[in-house]
């Protein structure tokens, strides 16, 4: 997880993982302090993998960020596999193995009107 706008990585960002579609729960990651985290093995043999983030903003298109992120399992074993970064000039090729995920933290404005907002 590389943060949009400067490369840096994300520590400690909580994301879900589901194999094909998002059913139940899925799997919850944190960061390391390389803004990494380790896919579990699947059970069977997915095709895809659905990631979401918690408390970030993706920076993959604006108005695919609704729904959850999902990349080939092939093409991430293959040859690796990016989201789109729109925050910021800041790119990567993955190597083979890896997803990068660009995101940014929300800024003060944005959880406004999210949740918790009494009168």
């Amino acid at each position: 997880m590389l943060d949009g706008r400067n490369g840096d990585p994300i520590r400690n960002a909580h994301l879900t993982l589901w194999y094909d579609e998002q059913a139940g729960a899925g799997t919850l990651l944190t960061t390391d302090q390389h803004g990494e985290a380790a896919m579990p093995a699947p059970i069977g043999q997915p095709g895809r993998v659905l990631v979401r983030l918690a408390d970030l903003v993706e920076c993959r298109t604006v108005g695919t960020r609704d729904a959850p992120a999902g990349f080939n399992l092939q093409a991430i074993a293959q040859h690796g596999e990016s989201t789109g970064n729109h925050c910021g000039p800041v790119g990567r090729h993955p190597a083979p193995g890896e997803l990068v995920v660009f995101a940014r933290p929300l800024r003060w404005y944005e959880g406004i009107n999210q949740g918790g907002a009494t009168r």
